[in-house]
Protein backbone atom coordinates (compact mmCIF):
# COMPACT_ATOMS: atom_id res chain seq x y z
CA UNK A 1 0.00 0.00 0.00
CA UNK A 2 1.53 3.31 -0.77
CA UNK A 3 1.99 6.14 1.37
CA UNK A 4 -1.16 8.13 0.18
CA UNK A 5 -3.62 4.86 0.15
CA UNK A 6 -2.12 4.08 4.12
CA UNK A 7 -2.82 8.21 4.84
CA UNK A 8 -6.12 8.04 3.39
CA UNK A 9 -6.86 4.99 5.08
CA UNK A 10 -5.79 5.85 8.60
CA UNK A 11 -7.48 9.37 8.01
CA UNK A 12 -10.95 8.10 7.38
CA UNK A 13 -10.77 5.94 10.45
CA UNK A 14 -9.63 8.55 12.79
CA UNK A 15 -12.26 10.78 11.51
CA UNK A 16 -15.17 7.76 13.02
CA UNK A 17 -12.74 6.83 16.18
CA UNK A 18 -11.49 10.00 17.33
CA UNK A 19 -14.54 11.67 18.78
CA UNK A 20 -18.40 12.98 17.94
CA UNK A 21 -18.56 16.74 17.67
CA UNK A 22 -19.41 17.05 21.49
CA UNK A 23 -15.81 17.48 21.61
CA UNK A 24 -16.31 21.02 22.87
CA UNK A 25 -18.98 19.90 25.55
CA UNK A 26 -16.77 19.13 28.94
CA UNK A 27 -18.31 17.10 31.71
CA UNK A 28 -20.50 18.92 33.29
CA UNK A 29 -22.65 19.11 29.91
CA UNK A 30 -21.85 23.27 29.15
CA UNK A 31 -20.47 23.74 25.33
CA UNK A 32 -17.53 25.18 25.23
CA UNK A 33 -13.84 25.70 23.20
CA UNK A 34 -10.83 23.75 24.05
CA UNK A 35 -8.07 26.49 25.49
CA UNK A 36 -5.66 23.27 25.86
CA UNK A 37 -4.35 19.89 24.40
CA UNK A 38 -2.46 17.28 26.51
CA UNK A 39 -0.57 14.80 25.61
CA UNK A 40 -0.39 11.37 27.65
CA UNK A 41 2.19 9.19 26.68
CA UNK A 42 4.32 5.84 28.17
CA UNK A 43 6.43 6.03 25.58
CA UNK A 44 4.65 3.22 23.89
CA UNK A 45 1.29 4.54 23.45
CA UNK A 46 0.07 8.11 23.51
CA UNK A 47 -3.60 9.89 24.21
CA UNK A 48 -4.42 13.08 23.43
CA UNK A 49 -7.06 15.45 25.80
CA UNK A 50 -8.80 18.59 26.08
CA UNK A 51 -9.29 21.14 28.42
CA UNK A 52 -11.00 24.68 29.62
CA UNK A 53 -9.38 27.62 29.66
CA UNK A 54 -9.11 27.21 33.89
CA UNK A 55 -7.19 23.43 33.03
CA UNK A 56 -10.33 21.82 34.17
CA UNK A 57 -11.10 18.72 31.90
CA UNK A 58 -13.08 18.74 28.97
CA UNK A 59 -12.85 16.00 26.65
CA UNK A 60 -10.70 12.37 27.82
CA UNK A 61 -9.44 10.60 25.16
CA UNK A 62 -10.21 13.23 21.97
CA UNK A 63 -7.69 10.51 19.88
CA UNK A 64 -5.59 8.18 21.00
CA UNK A 65 -2.94 5.13 19.69
CA UNK A 66 -5.86 3.27 19.73
CA UNK A 67 -8.08 5.00 17.22
CA UNK A 68 -6.95 2.60 13.90
CA UNK A 69 -6.64 -1.02 13.75
CA UNK A 70 -3.54 -2.69 14.50
CA UNK A 71 -1.51 -3.54 12.12
CA UNK A 72 -2.50 -0.95 9.36
CA UNK A 73 -0.88 2.11 10.35
CA UNK A 74 -0.55 3.74 14.40
CA UNK A 75 -2.47 6.99 14.24
CA UNK A 76 -0.52 7.92 17.28
CA UNK A 77 2.75 6.70 18.54
CA UNK A 78 3.72 6.71 21.99
CA UNK A 79 6.50 9.69 20.84
CA UNK A 80 3.98 12.39 20.09
CA UNK A 81 4.48 16.22 20.55
CA UNK A 82 2.30 19.43 20.66
CA UNK A 83 2.91 22.60 18.96
CA UNK A 84 4.71 25.37 20.75
CA UNK A 85 2.37 28.22 19.64
CA UNK A 86 -1.19 27.36 18.81
CA UNK A 87 -2.04 27.57 14.90
CA UNK A 88 -5.20 27.98 13.02
CA UNK A 89 -8.23 28.10 15.57
CA UNK A 90 -10.29 24.86 15.88
CA UNK A 91 -7.68 22.58 14.73
CA UNK A 92 -5.13 20.46 16.36
CA UNK A 93 -1.92 19.39 14.81
CA UNK A 94 0.37 16.50 16.10
CA UNK A 95 3.85 16.13 15.24
CA UNK A 96 4.50 11.97 15.34
CA UNK A 97 8.49 11.79 16.00
CA UNK A 98 11.57 9.52 15.58
CA UNK A 99 10.28 7.05 13.18
CA UNK A 100 7.27 7.77 13.06
CA UNK A 101 7.33 11.16 10.92
CA UNK A 102 3.76 12.42 10.17
CA UNK A 103 1.85 15.71 10.92
CA UNK A 104 -1.32 15.12 11.47
CA UNK A 105 -4.20 17.95 11.75
CA UNK A 106 -7.66 17.24 13.56
CA UNK A 107 -11.01 19.80 13.02
CA UNK A 108 -11.67 20.22 16.81
CA UNK A 109 -15.31 20.28 16.46
CA UNK A 110 -15.90 17.32 14.18
CA UNK A 111 -13.28 15.29 15.15
CA UNK A 112 -12.75 15.16 11.42
CA UNK A 113 -8.20 14.35 10.54
CA UNK A 114 -8.19 17.01 8.11
CA UNK A 115 -4.82 15.26 6.50
CA UNK A 116 -1.51 13.69 7.67
CA UNK A 117 1.68 14.76 6.26
CA UNK A 118 4.78 12.34 6.11
CA UNK A 119 7.87 14.78 6.93
CA UNK A 120 10.01 12.79 4.73
CA UNK A 121 9.78 10.71 1.69
CA UNK A 122 9.34 7.36 2.80
CA UNK A 123 11.92 5.13 3.26
CA UNK A 124 11.96 1.81 0.62
CA UNK A 125 9.61 -1.05 2.37
CA UNK A 126 8.86 1.08 4.66
CA UNK A 127 10.76 -1.06 6.89
CA UNK A 128 11.47 2.19 9.56
CA UNK A 129 15.20 0.92 9.61
CA UNK A 130 16.16 4.08 7.24
CA UNK A 131 16.36 7.88 7.65
CA UNK A 132 13.88 9.22 10.21
CA UNK A 133 13.46 12.86 10.25
CA UNK A 134 12.49 13.22 13.82
CA UNK A 135 9.96 16.64 13.42
CA UNK A 136 10.42 18.13 16.25
CA UNK A 137 7.64 20.91 16.07
CA UNK A 138 5.23 22.71 13.59
CA UNK A 139 4.83 26.67 13.17
CA UNK A 140 2.02 28.21 10.34
CA UNK A 141 3.19 31.22 8.39
CA UNK A 142 -0.19 31.98 6.40
CA UNK A 143 -3.48 30.16 5.55
CA UNK A 144 -1.36 27.72 3.13
CA UNK A 145 1.93 27.05 4.25
CA UNK A 146 3.78 26.11 7.33
CA UNK A 147 7.34 25.11 8.26
CA UNK A 148 8.09 21.97 10.35
CA UNK A 149 11.41 21.50 12.17
CA UNK A 150 13.13 18.39 11.29
CA UNK A 151 16.23 17.16 13.76
CA UNK A 152 17.28 14.12 12.17
CA UNK A 153 20.39 14.80 9.44
CA UNK A 154 20.06 12.52 6.51
CA UNK A 155 23.57 10.78 5.23
CA UNK A 156 22.51 9.31 2.21
CA UNK A 157 21.16 12.65 0.92
CA UNK A 158 22.83 14.39 -1.61
CA UNK A 159 23.26 18.57 -2.07
CA UNK A 160 20.11 18.49 -4.08
CA UNK A 161 17.72 16.39 -1.95
CA UNK A 162 14.86 17.64 -0.49
CA UNK A 163 15.23 15.04 2.64
CA UNK A 164 19.14 16.27 3.59
CA UNK A 165 17.03 17.10 7.08
CA UNK A 166 18.57 18.85 9.74
CA UNK A 167 16.51 21.88 8.57
CA UNK A 168 13.27 23.60 8.37
CA UNK A 169 10.83 21.82 5.37
CA UNK A 170 7.75 23.63 4.14
CA UNK A 171 4.68 22.12 3.95
CA UNK A 172 1.15 23.30 2.18
CA UNK A 173 -1.33 22.67 5.10
CA UNK A 174 -4.30 23.27 2.66
CA UNK A 175 -3.26 20.44 -0.14
CA UNK A 176 -1.57 18.65 3.13
CA UNK A 177 1.52 17.94 1.18
CA UNK A 178 5.37 18.67 0.93
CA UNK A 179 6.58 21.09 -0.98
CA UNK A 180 9.93 20.95 -2.39
CA UNK A 181 11.45 24.03 -0.53
CA UNK A 182 13.20 24.03 2.80
CA UNK A 183 15.31 26.32 5.14
CA UNK A 184 18.55 24.99 5.15
CA UNK A 185 20.41 25.11 8.55
CA UNK A 186 23.57 23.37 7.53
CA UNK A 187 25.47 27.28 8.21
CA UNK A 188 25.59 25.91 11.82
CA UNK A 189 26.83 22.85 11.44
CA UNK A 190 30.09 22.77 12.95
CA UNK A 191 32.49 20.07 13.53
CA UNK A 192 34.00 18.87 17.08
CA UNK A 193 36.91 15.95 18.35
CA UNK A 194 35.83 12.80 19.31
CA UNK A 195 37.87 9.45 20.56
CA UNK A 196 36.92 6.48 18.18
CA UNK A 197 35.52 3.90 20.30
CA UNK A 198 37.11 1.12 17.90
CA UNK A 199 40.53 2.78 16.81
CA UNK A 200 40.89 4.68 20.33
CA UNK A 201 42.15 7.50 17.70
CA UNK A 202 40.93 11.11 18.25
CA UNK A 203 38.77 12.30 15.30
CA UNK A 204 37.03 14.99 14.09
CA UNK A 205 33.43 14.84 13.25
CA UNK A 206 30.31 16.48 11.84
CA UNK A 207 27.87 18.43 14.34
CA UNK A 208 24.63 18.97 13.05
CA UNK A 209 22.63 22.13 13.58
CA UNK A 210 19.71 20.01 14.64
CA UNK A 211 16.26 22.13 14.64
CA UNK A 212 13.89 21.94 17.79
CA UNK A 213 11.17 24.28 19.15
CA UNK A 214 10.32 26.80 17.06
CA UNK A 215 8.38 30.41 18.29
CA UNK A 216 7.36 33.29 16.30
CA UNK A 217 8.08 36.67 16.38
CA UNK A 218 6.33 38.32 13.72
CA UNK A 219 8.05 37.89 10.16
CA UNK A 220 10.63 35.97 11.91
CA UNK A 221 11.45 32.57 13.63
CA UNK A 222 13.42 31.52 16.58
CA UNK A 223 14.56 27.76 16.35
CA UNK A 224 16.40 26.28 19.03
CA UNK A 225 19.09 24.37 18.35
CA UNK A 226 20.65 21.12 19.84
CA UNK A 227 23.74 21.16 18.04
CA UNK A 228 24.90 16.90 17.92
CA UNK A 229 27.27 14.97 16.21
CA UNK A 230 25.01 12.28 14.34
CA UNK A 231 26.00 9.78 17.06
CA UNK A 232 25.15 12.17 20.00
CA UNK A 233 28.88 12.61 21.17
CA UNK A 234 30.07 15.23 20.20
CA UNK A 235 28.47 18.57 20.81
CA UNK A 236 28.57 22.15 19.27
CA UNK A 237 28.35 25.58 21.26
CA UNK A 238 24.78 26.78 22.18
CA UNK A 239 22.87 29.00 19.39
CA UNK A 240 19.98 29.28 18.35
CA UNK A 241 18.92 30.71 14.43
CA UNK A 242 16.98 33.61 13.46
CA UNK A 243 14.97 33.19 9.94
CA UNK A 244 13.25 36.24 8.29
CA UNK A 245 10.21 35.17 7.10
CA UNK A 246 10.38 37.73 4.21
CA UNK A 247 13.47 37.04 3.06
CA UNK A 248 14.31 33.52 4.38
CA UNK A 249 17.62 34.69 5.53
CA UNK A 250 18.96 33.04 8.42
CA UNK A 251 21.51 34.38 10.94
CA UNK A 252 23.16 32.35 13.96
CA UNK A 253 22.84 33.94 17.84
CA UNK A 254 25.15 32.66 19.90
CA UNK A 255 24.75 31.77 23.91
CA UNK A 256 28.02 31.99 25.22
CA UNK A 257 28.66 29.48 28.39
CA UNK A 258 26.14 27.05 27.07
CA UNK A 259 25.77 23.97 24.69
CA UNK A 260 22.42 22.03 23.58
CA UNK A 261 19.66 24.71 22.71
CA UNK A 262 16.53 22.97 21.53
CA UNK A 263 14.03 24.53 23.89
CA UNK A 264 12.73 27.67 22.91
CA UNK A 265 9.34 28.96 23.96
CA UNK A 266 7.59 32.77 23.52
CA UNK A 267 7.38 34.77 26.42
CA UNK A 268 2.99 35.56 27.44
CA UNK A 269 2.28 38.99 26.95
CA UNK A 270 5.34 40.07 25.07
CA UNK A 271 5.32 39.58 21.22
CA UNK A 272 9.64 40.25 20.98
CA UNK A 273 10.94 38.18 23.64
CA UNK A 274 11.70 34.37 24.05
CA UNK A 275 13.42 32.33 26.67
CA UNK A 276 15.53 29.38 25.75
CA UNK A 277 16.53 25.90 28.34
CA UNK A 278 19.75 24.89 27.43
CA UNK A 279 20.44 21.15 28.97
CA UNK A 280 24.02 20.83 28.41
CA UNK A 281 26.32 18.03 27.64
CA UNK A 282 24.63 14.75 28.69
CA UNK A 283 28.28 13.24 27.75
CA UNK A 284 29.96 14.99 30.65
CA UNK A 285 28.89 17.26 33.59
CA UNK A 286 25.78 18.94 32.03
CA UNK A 287 26.09 21.75 35.04
CA UNK A 288 29.37 22.93 33.46
CA UNK A 289 26.99 24.08 29.80
CA UNK A 290 23.52 24.30 31.24
CA UNK A 291 21.64 27.19 32.03
CA UNK A 292 18.99 29.20 30.29
CA UNK A 293 18.42 32.89 28.62
CA UNK A 294 16.17 35.55 27.79
CA UNK A 295 16.57 37.24 24.54
CA UNK A 296 14.64 39.94 22.87
CA UNK A 297 14.49 40.82 19.10
CA UNK A 298 14.21 44.11 18.01
CA UNK A 299 15.17 45.69 14.42
CA UNK A 300 15.55 42.52 13.15
CA UNK A 301 17.85 41.23 15.69
CA UNK A 302 18.37 38.99 18.37
CA UNK A 303 20.08 39.63 21.32
CA UNK A 304 20.56 37.69 25.11
CA UNK A 305 18.86 40.41 27.85
CA UNK A 306 20.16 37.76 30.57
CA UNK A 307 21.81 34.68 31.06
CA UNK A 308 21.61 31.92 33.65
CA UNK A 309 24.53 29.51 34.36
CA UNK A 310 24.32 26.90 36.27
CA UNK A 311 28.11 26.76 36.61
CA UNK A 312 27.88 29.91 38.29
CA UNK A 313 25.51 29.06 40.68
CA UNK A 314 26.87 25.59 42.31
CA UNK A 315 24.51 25.61 45.27
CA UNK A 316 21.25 25.78 43.31
CA UNK A 317 19.78 23.19 41.70
CA UNK A 318 20.82 22.00 38.16
CA UNK A 319 17.89 23.46 36.28
CA UNK A 320 17.76 23.25 32.75
CA UNK A 321 14.42 21.04 31.74
CA UNK A 322 10.52 22.39 30.76
CA UNK A 323 11.26 25.55 31.26
CA UNK A 324 7.93 27.32 30.51
CA UNK A 325 8.19 31.29 30.85
CA UNK A 326 6.23 33.57 33.10
CA UNK A 327 6.27 36.93 31.81
CA UNK A 328 9.29 39.61 33.09
CA UNK A 329 12.38 37.70 33.15
CA UNK A 330 10.87 34.90 35.28
CA UNK A 331 10.66 31.13 34.19
CA UNK A 332 9.36 27.72 35.70
CA UNK A 333 12.44 25.47 35.23
CA UNK A 334 13.00 21.78 36.30
CA UNK A 335 15.64 19.90 37.57
CA UNK A 336 15.99 16.49 37.16
CA UNK A 337 16.05 13.77 39.55
CA UNK A 338 18.45 10.71 39.58
CA UNK A 339 17.44 7.25 40.28
CA UNK A 340 19.23 5.29 43.25
CA UNK A 341 23.10 4.64 42.92
CA UNK A 342 25.19 1.06 43.74
CA UNK A 343 28.42 0.36 43.45
CA UNK A 344 29.26 -2.92 42.41
CA UNK A 345 28.64 -4.99 45.52
CA UNK A 346 25.34 -3.26 45.23
CA UNK A 347 25.54 -0.76 48.39
CA UNK A 348 24.48 2.33 47.93
CA UNK A 349 26.40 5.18 47.17
CA UNK A 350 23.76 7.64 46.31
CA UNK A 351 19.83 8.33 47.72
CA UNK A 352 17.39 8.28 44.42
CA UNK A 353 16.18 12.04 44.08
CA UNK A 354 12.72 13.00 42.66
CA UNK A 355 12.61 16.13 39.53
CA UNK A 356 11.57 19.37 41.22
CA UNK A 357 10.12 22.50 39.29
CA UNK A 358 11.46 25.85 40.36
CA UNK A 359 10.45 29.34 40.01
CA UNK A 360 13.13 31.42 38.72
CA UNK A 361 14.03 34.96 37.96
CA UNK A 362 17.00 34.87 35.31
CA UNK A 363 17.59 38.34 36.07
CA UNK A 364 18.52 37.71 39.76
CA UNK A 365 18.89 33.72 39.74
CA UNK A 366 16.95 33.05 42.27
CA UNK A 367 14.91 29.78 42.65
CA UNK A 368 12.01 29.42 44.42
CA UNK A 369 10.58 25.85 44.68
CA UNK A 370 7.14 24.89 43.72
CA UNK A 371 6.52 21.66 43.65
CA UNK A 372 8.18 17.93 44.05
CA UNK A 373 7.31 15.32 42.04
CA UNK A 374 7.44 11.69 42.33
CA UNK A 375 10.25 10.27 40.29
CA UNK A 376 12.89 11.22 37.48
CA UNK A 377 11.76 12.98 34.29
CA UNK A 378 8.09 13.34 34.71
CA UNK A 379 8.04 17.08 34.58
CA UNK A 380 7.23 17.97 30.84
CA UNK A 381 6.39 21.37 28.97
CA UNK A 382 3.67 23.18 30.40
CA UNK A 383 1.75 26.49 29.37
CA UNK A 384 1.29 29.64 31.67
CA UNK A 385 -1.68 32.36 30.74
CA UNK A 386 -0.92 35.68 32.13
CA UNK A 387 -4.74 36.74 32.34
CA UNK A 388 -5.79 33.94 34.31
CA UNK A 389 -2.26 33.86 36.06
CA UNK A 390 -2.74 30.14 35.65
CA UNK A 391 0.13 27.85 35.05
CA UNK A 392 -0.10 24.62 34.15
CA UNK A 393 2.28 21.60 34.69
CA UNK A 394 2.64 17.89 33.59
CA UNK A 395 3.34 15.55 35.90
CA UNK A 396 4.09 11.81 34.72
CA UNK A 397 4.81 10.62 38.27
CA UNK A 398 2.87 7.17 38.62
CA UNK A 399 2.39 4.58 41.39
CA UNK A 400 3.73 0.90 41.75
CA UNK A 401 1.19 -0.15 39.20
CA UNK A 402 2.68 2.45 36.63
CA UNK A 403 -0.35 4.51 36.63
CA UNK A 404 -0.43 8.23 36.88
CA UNK A 405 -0.88 9.80 40.27
CA UNK A 406 -0.76 13.64 39.06
CA UNK A 407 -1.77 14.42 35.66
CA UNK A 408 -2.25 18.40 35.20
CA UNK A 409 -0.75 19.95 38.02
CA UNK A 410 -2.56 23.91 38.16
CA UNK A 411 -1.21 26.94 40.00
CA UNK A 412 -1.97 30.22 40.23
CA UNK A 413 0.93 32.89 40.27
CA UNK A 414 1.20 35.40 42.84
CA UNK A 415 4.02 38.30 43.33
CA UNK A 416 4.51 36.05 46.57
CA UNK A 417 4.15 32.98 45.33
CA UNK A 418 2.23 29.82 43.31
CA UNK A 419 -0.96 29.08 45.30
CA UNK A 420 -1.60 25.06 43.79
CA UNK A 421 -5.08 24.08 43.03
CA UNK A 422 -6.26 21.01 42.59
CA UNK A 423 -4.55 18.71 39.87
CA UNK A 424 -6.75 16.96 36.91
CA UNK A 425 -6.01 13.70 35.76
CA UNK A 426 -6.48 13.45 32.44
CA UNK A 427 -5.93 9.46 32.08
CA UNK A 428 -6.47 7.24 34.53
CA UNK A 429 -3.57 4.73 32.35
CA UNK A 430 -1.03 7.32 30.78
CA UNK A 431 1.16 9.49 32.48
CA UNK A 432 0.73 13.10 31.62
CA UNK A 433 3.86 14.71 29.60
CA UNK A 434 3.19 17.75 27.80
CA UNK A 435 -0.07 20.64 27.81
CA UNK A 436 -0.20 23.49 25.33
CA UNK A 437 -2.52 26.16 24.36
CA UNK A 438 -4.55 25.51 20.98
Amino acid sequence: MNEVRVLLAVAAILAGAACEPSATTDVSGVSRPASYAVVASDHTVASISLLNSDGSLLEANFVDSGSTDTGLVTALSGDVALPTQPGSPGVLTLIDRYKTDVITRIDLASGEVLGQIKTHAPNAENTGEGYSSNPQDFVEIDARTALVSRMGPNLAATRSDIDRGSDLLELDIEAMERSDRRIDLGAFDTTGKRTNPDTKKTERVRVYSRPSRLVRLGHHLVVGLARFSFGYDVIGPGMLALVDLKTRWVRGVKLPGLENCPHVVPVPGDPNRVAVACWGFHGGDPRESAGAALLELRNGRLSVQHLWKASEHPGAPLLRYALTALGGSEVAVAAAGKPEQTDSQGNITSMATSDRLYRLDLATGDPELIFEADGQLVIGAGSFDPAEKLLLVPDASVDEKQRPVAGIRRFELQSTGMTELDSVLVDPELPARQVRPI
